[in-house]
């Protein structure tokens, strides 16, 4: 096979005469970057790289950085508790709620976040007993102490019927005036994946930040309560998917995220906060080591990390209707609130300075390697040697081959930059631009290169003949390479038989068998296909 001689000196012509490619690709890529037109590629690849490093995590029974000073509890009404304690209702029993919600401000937690829809429910006009539990639920919201405890709720779904909106507004805004904070729950789904969070002053995750803040309660006019009203009552702006959304980090699912159900799991059940075996693997185990009979409060408060603030998320852990596929698999929305909210500590860090010069720096790389392969490929296959000319093809398999492992290798240092600096570099998408960049315009670059190459030399050896003796050196090579067919009946009696035959010949066995080799292969192909086709019809 005809490699390159030097590689020092082709390194060199290709940094001198690859750099408009190397450049312009990762510009091309950045900027479609920017207006999102490759969201599903990187999605897909921050999917699976995503994985790669939270499963890393569990493995080595540690996070790979500082990412629990804000671990955050997470508790779940699992599957069992829904259908025994909760009737399977919608909307959810008001006296459980009330319940369970008193046993979570009985832990003392700085926040807590309820992704569960307490607004009062019209469905309850006739369950007088219900109705009392939702006013007692009400009362133990308001009365929290807002400089221990601040609450978070769902902004509920607005109604369609303007009498229901505006005591759905009034109920909003009586909360707020007791220091309740309300967000959106809403998650963005790109492609089927919810890889992000939106991160605007609505969102949900931001009114728990802002719940930890402990701002001041605010005064209790009528102006204000009027005001929220107001606000709660005029239609809201509906979200984009271009409105301000930030990444999610997976490593989070599994380094500080403690899911906590309500009831605890027996040995021989399987977890409850994710059915049909769709269950995440997480650094917290207290729910699966706890003793099955502990109380919820006992496993609640084992569950809390020592010395770092108390943040409970509390909501759903059952059904399909509130999943949505992460790189950990199919999470719950109150999960991945959570992980929204510690992303605001933890963010993945999309530096456009450093993805440009990474892209840059893995365009040359690709553009190296793939300059390199095109170039062996036409020297062999402009080679006066038939046996080499057999053999250029290799170059391609080589190629693609060496392209496949520098994909993976590319995405093993994005996995690296991903756990340990939280970085996220993809890159996928400068593979894909470096890929066509080398079928549309690298292999014709090196093509030109090698035939200016084939010509000089030609040129060189025409200079050092005598002139006695150019016409015969010229004829042989004007005879070098398989002469063109003179019609398709020749092309045929080539393709078949003469080309090989000519090699026997001519003494070149290696070539003329590597060629019959070949043609005896495309035939057994073609053959089977079209026999395939034929008893198909037939």
């Amino acid at each position: 096979m005809a490699w390159p001689r030097n590689v020092a000196p082709f390194l060199t012509r290709q940094l001198r005469e690859g750099w408009p490619a190397v450049l312009f690709v990762p510009a091309l890529i950045f900027m479609l970057h920017d207006f999102s037109l490759l969201r599903a590629i990187d999605g897909y690849a921050f999917l699976l790289i995503g994985n790669l490093g939270a499963i890393a995590d569990v493995v080595h029974g540690r996070p790979s950085s500082k990412r629990t000073d804000n671990r955050v509890v997470v508790a779940l009404i699992d599957p069992e508790t829904r259908e025994q304690r909760y009737s399977e209702r919608t909307p959810l029993d008001r006296c459980e709620l009330r319940d369970d919600i008193r046993v979570l401000y009985a832990a003392h937690p700085e926040v807590l976040a309820i992704d569960i829809e307490l607004s009062p429910a019209p469905e309850l006009r006739s369950r007088q007993e219900e109705i009392e539990c939702e006013k007692e639920l009400y009362a133990l919201i308001k009365g929290q102490d807002g400089n221990v405890t601040r609450t978070v709720l769902m902004t509920a779904t607005r109604p369609l019927n303007a009498r229901l909106l505006e005591k759905q507004c009034e109920w909003q805004a009586g909360m707020q005036m007791s220091g309740v904070l309300f967000g959106r729950a809403d998650l963005p789904v790109n492609n089927g994946m919810t890889l992000e969070h939106y991160a605007d002053e609505r969102s949900f995750g931001v009114a728990v930040r802002r719940a930890r803040e402990k701002r001041p309660l605010p005064e209790q006019t009528r102006e204000l309560l009027d005001t929220l009203v107001r606000e709660c009552t005029s239609k809201p702006e509906p979200r984009e998917s271009s409105d301000h959304s930030d990444r999610i980090n997976p490593l989070l699912y599994a380094s500080s995220i403690c899911p906590v159900p309500l009831k605890a799991p027996t040995s021989d059940q399987k977890e409850p906060a994710r059915e049909e075996g769709k269950r995440a693997r997480t650094l917290c185990l207290v729910s699966g080591a706890a003793d099955a009979e502990a109380a919820f409060s006992d496993r609640l408060n084992v569950a809390f990390p020592d010395k770092q603030p108390r943040v409970v998320f509390f909501g759903a852990g059952y059904g399909e209707d509130d999943v949505f596929l992460t790189p950990l698999g199919w999470l719950y929305g109150v999960e991945i609130h959570a992980a929204a909210y510690l992303s605001h500590f933890h963010p993945i860090a999309e530096k456009e300075w450093m993805s440009l010069a990474g892209d840059i720096l893995i365009a040359f790389v690709f553009s190296f390697f793939i300059s390199f392969f095109w170039q062996g490929y036409f020297r062999s296959r402009l080679s006066a040697k038939a046996r080499d000319r057999q053999v250029a093809a290799g170059y391609v398999i080589l190629l693609m081959i060496a392209f496949a492992g520098l994909v993976l290798l590319t995405c093993v240092l994005s996995l690296w930059a991903l756990r340990g600096s939280g970085v996220w570099l993809s890159p996928v998408p400068i593979a894909i631009g470096m890929l066509l960049d080398a079928f549309i315009l690298g292999s014709v670059h090196v093509a030109i290169h090698a035939c200016h190459e084939q010509v000089n030399a030609a040129v060189k050896t025409l200079r050092e003949t005598p002139p006695e003796s150019i016409e015969d050196v010229a004829s042989k090579l004007v005879k070098q390479g398989r002469p063109p067919a003179a019609s398709l009946a020749d092309s045929i009696k080539c393709f078949f038989v003469a080309d090989w035959l000519r090699l026997f010949r001519g003494g070149q066995y290696g070539a003329g068998a590597l060629i019959f080799i070949r043609r005896a292969m495309w035939l057994v192909v073609v053959g089977a296909a079209g026999g395939f086709a034929a008893h198909s019809v037939f």
